[in-house]
């Protein structure tokens, strides 16, 4: 059999709007019978979230969240506060290129 290439889901979100909105509607995607709990090597898959230390522990409060780390590991890479002035989509550039 051939092996399987590790499946990672990324994503970069800062601030309780994105956070809720992670949570409620890409994870909860995600958490649907035909994504995550049909990964044939989800041992190898990763969901990682690119955000603030204090965003990514306020996402442990979330059911949602709660559900996910019961399907897949979780990694977390911070990404710091906007800097003064940096537009969002700047922001957004750095998640990515941290990711």
């Amino acid at each position: 059999m051939k092996e399987l290439a590790p499946i990672y889901f990324i994503a970069t979100v800062w601030g309780e709007k994105f956070r809720d909105m992670l949570c409620e509607f890409a994870i909860a995607s995600l958490l649907s019978k035909n994504n995550i709990a049909a990964l044939k090597n989800r041992d190898d898959a990763r969901f990682v979230i690119c955000t603030t230390r204090h965003d990514f522990m306020q996402l442990h409060y979330d059911p949602i969240f709660q559900l996910l780390l019961a399907e897949i590991e979780v990694e977390f890479l911070e990404n710091d506060e906007a800097f003064p002035g940096e537009h969002k989509y700047n922001r957004m550039s750095r998640g990515h290129a941290l990711l």
